[in-house]
Order: C-alpha cells, then sequence, then structure tokens
C-alpha cells in the first residue's frame, strides 16, 4: 500500500514543505521569510510606465521593482460579469492610463532577469474552487476528464446560484480536488472566499496609495492544502504557529479526510531527520546516474530546459535498439520525477537516445505522458521532431529550486567558465 507523508519544517532562512510517497521525496518547496511579492497575492497598483512596443505596462505596487502586466491580463471594464473568457490583446493604451490605481495579483514571480507578472483578473483558491470576483461563469477543470463530472459539478454550482448563494457577477471554477465535493461543501467555500473578498474590498477602499492588500496562506499550508490526496494521510509540523493553522485547515476543509496532523518535538529539525539538506545537494546536480548506467544531464538556460540523455555506462549485450528504447524508458520516468521536484517549468527540449522506430518513439512519449500525469502543474507533450528532440512545457509561475538556492556569479556573470590563459597570455 502507498503512504504519503507531508513534511513542514521551519530553519533560519525559511518554510520547507515536502510531499514523501513511500519514504522517497516527490516534491520540495521553499518559502523564504520576508518575502511579499509571492504568487497568489494582491496589491492596489498604479500604473507607471504605458509600454506599447510590449503592449503591457509597468505597475508600482510599493517595492523597488515594479511589476508586469500584459494587455490580455488587464480584466477590460465593459468585460466584468460577461460569462464567456474575453481576455484580448487590445491596445494598453485604451486599458490602463499611466497613474491609475488598479487592483492587482501576482501570477508569476520574476525569474531571471524578467520581471514578476500582474494580472487584474483577481482570484481566490480555496480546496474545491477558485473564486473570480470580477469575471463571471461557471467553469469546471480541464484536468476532470469525465462528462458526468463536469455536468454534476455544474449542477451543483447552478443549485446553489439559484438559491442566491452567489450572484452572476460572481464567477468559480471547480479544481481538480473538488471532484468528489458535496453541495454543502461548495456552500461552505464560497462563503469563505466572499469574505475573503469583502476584506479585501473594504481594505482597498482604505488604502491611501499602493501597497499589499492580500496575503496568502503560508505557503507550506496552501501546499498542504493543494497536495492533499484521497488517501489516508500523515503531516508533521515542527512549528507550532504551522501546526496551529494546518490543524484550522484540516478542519475547516479537510475535516471528511483520513487526516493526521502531528506536532513533531524531537530534538533535530524535520528538515534533518528526513534529509531534506540531501535532497536539496542532489537537486543542485546536473547529472543524474540512471540504474541501467545511461545518464540524464539538465542545463537551465535563460530561455529553457534542456536536457540530455545518454547511454553512457551502459554495456548491456542487447541490440541498440533495444538498449536504447529501455535505457529511454527509464529516462522518461526519471525526468518527470526530476521535472516535480525541482519545479521545473517553461519550454522543455529532452535529447533522448537516438531511435529509428516510430514506434519506439510513440511508446517512449506515451511513457513520459503517463508518468507526467501525476503532476499538479499543467504539462504538454509534442512530437517527437525530425532531430530526435522531444519538446514539452510545463507550467511555471514560480522559481526552480535551482534558481531559489543559487545566485548569479559575479566574475563569469553566471556562465561557470574563465577565459583559457593560452588566450589571455596572447
Amino acid at each position: 500500500m502507498t503512504t504519503e507523508k507531508i513534511v513542514i519544517s521551519r530553519t533560519k532562512y525559511g518554510v520547507w514543505s515536502a510531499l514523501l510517497r513511500d519514504s522517497r521525496v516527490l516534491e520540495l518547496a521553499f518559502d523564504r521569510h520576508g518575502e511579499f511579492i509571492q504568487v497568489g497575492n494582491i496589491f492596489r497598483g498604479k500604473v507607471s510606465r504605458i509600454l506599447p512596443g510590449l503592449n503591457g505596462a509597468f505597475i508600482d505596487i510599493g517595492f523597488t521593482k515594479n511589476g508586469f502586466i500584459h494587455s490580455r491580463d488587464v480584466l477590460v471594464r465593459s468585460q466584468v460579469a460577461v460569462e464567456d473568457d474575453l481576455r484580448t490583446e487590445s491596445p494598453i493604451h485604451l486599458n490602463l492610463r499611466e497613474g491609475e490605481l488598479l487592483l492587482v495579483q501576482v501570477t508569476k514571480e520574476a525569474i531571471g532577469s524578467k520581471p514578476f507578472r500582474l494580472s487584474s483578473n483577481l482570484s481566490l483558491a480555496g480546496r474545491n474552487l477558485v473564486y473570480t470576483p470580477k469575471k463571471s461563469g461557471i467553469k469546471i477543470s480541464r484536468r476532470l476528464d469525465f462528462e458526468e463530472d463536469h455536468q454534476r459539478l455544474k449542477n451543483i454550482l447552478i443549485k446553489l446560484k439559484e438559491k442566491k448563494v452567489f450572484s452572476d457577477v460572481d464567477g468559480f471554477i471547480v479544481r481538480s480536488n473538488g471532484k468528489n465535493a458535496s453541495e454543502e461543501q461548495f456552500f461552505a467555500e464560497i462563503e469563505t472566499l466572499q469574505n475573503q473578498w469583502g476584506e479585501i474590498k473594504k481594505a482597498s477602499n482604505l488604502m491611501n496609495g499602493v501597497g499589499l492588500l492580500y496575503a496568502n496562506r503560508a505557503r507550506a499550508i496552501e501546499f498542504l492544502r493543494d497536495r492533499l490526496g484521497s488517501s489516508a494521510l500523515e503531516v508533521l509540523v515542527d512549528d507550532d504557529t504551522l501546526y496551529e493553522q494546518a490543524c484550522e485547515l484540516i478542519q475547516t476543509q479537510l475535516a471528511r479526510q483520513e487526516i493526521a496532523v502531528k506536532k513533531y518535538r524531537g530534538a533535530i529539525s524535520l528538515f534533518k531527520k528526513f534529509d531534506l539538506d540531501q535532497v536539496v545537494d542532489n537537486i543542485c546536480r546536473r547529472n543524474i546516474a540512471l540504474r541501467s548506467g545511461g545518464m540524464i544531464v539538465i542545463e537551465l538556460t535563460e530561455a529553457l530546459v534542456s536536457i540530455d540523455v545518454n547511454s553512457a555506462r551502459s554495456e548491456q549485450k542487447a541490440p541498440s535498439s533495444v538498449v536504447n528504447l529501455k535505457t529511454n524508458l527509464e529516462a522518461a520516468r526519471e525526468i518527470a520525477f526530476q521535472l516535480r521536484l525541482r519545479n521545473l517549468g517553461g519550454i522543455i527540449v529532452i535529447d533522448f537516445i537516438n531511435m529509428n522506430s516510430n514506434a519506439d518513439k510513440e511508446k517512449l512519449r506515451n511513457s513520459l505522458n503517463y508518468w507526467l500525469e501525476d503532476d499538479p502543474a499543467k504539462t504538454t507533450v509534442h512530437e517527437i521532431s525530425a532531430l530526435g528532440l522531444l519538446e514539452m512545457s510545463r507550467q511555471r509561475s514560480r522559481k526552480s529550486l535551482f534558481e531559489i538556492f543559487h545566485e548569479r556569479c559575479s566574475e563569469c556573470d553566471g556562465l561557470g567558465l574563465r577565459q583559457s590563459t593560452k588566450v589571455i597570455g596572447n
């Protein structure tokens, strides 16, 4: 039987959250102390500069660096209370004016040289629902495949709407977590989310200038809310405040699940007890050895993530076509695991070991899709190209753990190389 455990540990520099399955760390998140520009936080901002060339604008939210909002992420006034998704590419100067005040939400952290991204299409996430107070309509997560699930969930929300639980201008998206939620659970969550929105509007009316209006729960608690499945699970927390927040979450949103939240009181932190420091060390390595003797090499660039698969020390006596397929299939499973563990996203290009058989290529692609099914981030896998490269994308809203753990070297500007002494000598 598969056993799962969530570990939440506070250290000197921040809070670690880990999901373990059969004692192996499947996912790891880190929330650094004192960071306010986090995904989901809502600010009252001011348009500081219109950028027609990028069809966007810089927004001042009270920090040294401004955020960026694209025209398609600006909720046009005429679109408020319209049910259909009408995000447009209209010229930014038609939607925003310099000096204008507006409510914005962080949708993506600053990554590399790119500023953090903002949207005026605000949303508040619960366990089962996402509330969009400025965009009406009822939608169902695309991760829920079955039409009968769609219809049942939509009927529940329509029924609640008819009971005046929410109005025509309110919008709700049923998350994949809400697949088995009851009408009572939806009702309670809608009430909670609407109360949150009421507090945000009240804070905005009282605020002069720009600043933070709403901060998400601690990242560890968000992690706990989104990663809990339907099976029995143990949650270990070594911090008093986070323990209380975890218990509150379980009692208010997850009361029907078989979850045990325990306060850890050991002499060493959970971070050390579960060897998360060793996991961090492994994440910082480029090379990952495969059992077959093959190897995966992961490289992060400004534009994309490059992954190379090679046979390395593989010395099996089977035909090369068989060995290559076997190594590639093993690599596909490990790559799916590493993408989630390291939180790698954006454009990903994988150079698998060359295979001539189209049937083998399709088998490899199907295998990768299979191992990605459990990933909470949205992924898209494309066909293997004529050059033998597989292109895919993975939803990216936060920095990868590698980017969190490292800073650019001032000597080589992050290149990791220096000029040859032979060249310098000339």
